[in-house]
């Protein structure tokens, strides 16, 4: 892939986190570039009237194309700054389909999806870990942590260490990663997200 478009794609796929194109007063060729491929359903445009923050794509834009050619042509000094994201039509076909393959939602982005698009999983998957007295559950508004003890968190890592590192100091406990996607509940059974440990 070439052109203004694989480096879209790119930078999509390389940023570790699914960024979007920066895109700022850029010469007239690569506004028209960029509305070709908008015209074609290859791209869609992320803008502060989206989301504060354009560097990530919340869920496929809601806004109609006209006003998604609009920012390209104006994006300037003057206008919010814009970020150019691959559609899934554009995507399709171009991933290795073992990437990503043991992490269903980072795949699903990948694909094109927005990272706070709703994904829906069966809520039984968590069900034995909720009834084992070795993890701990914390359920709020953005969804489900899980903790696991010191003892489960040694014994399945094969780490030892003398004193553990503390990663914050505001609470008794602090909570280490273990090497899963904080907050997905698919990769629970593999390797919780979060561990506690005494500080």
């Amino acid at each position: 892939m070439t052109g203004l478009l694989g480096e879209i794609v790119d930078h999509y796929l390389g940023s570790g986190d699914f960024n979007g194109y920066f895109f700022h007063e850029e010469p007239e060729d690569a506004r028209r570039a960029a509305v070709g491929l908008l015209d074609d359903g290859l791209i869609e445009v992320v803008g502060e009237a989206d989301y504060p923050n354009p560097h990530i794509r919340p869920w496929p834009t809601r806004r109609p194309v006209e006003q998604q050619r609009d920012d390209i042509n104006n994006s300037g000094a003057e206008h919010g700054a814009i970020c150019l994201y691959p559609t899934a039509k554009a995507l399709e076909g171009r991933l290795d389909a073992q990437l990503h393959h043991d992490e269903p939602y980072r795949r699903r982005r990948a694909e094109g999806r927005g990272t706070l698009e709703v994904a829906y999983f069966r809520f039984d998957v968590l069900e034995s870990y909720r009834n084992d007295p070795r993890f701990h559950f914390d359920f709020d508004d953005f969804g489900v942590r899980i903790s696991v003890s010191d003892e489960v968190y040694w014994t399945r890592t094969k780490i030892r260490m003398t004193r553990p590192r503390s990663i914050t100091s505001a609470s008794p406990t602090t909570r280490r990663p273990l090497g899963g996607t904080a907050g997905n509940p698919s990769r629970a059974a593999s390797a919780p997200s979060w561990v506690t440990c005494p500080s």
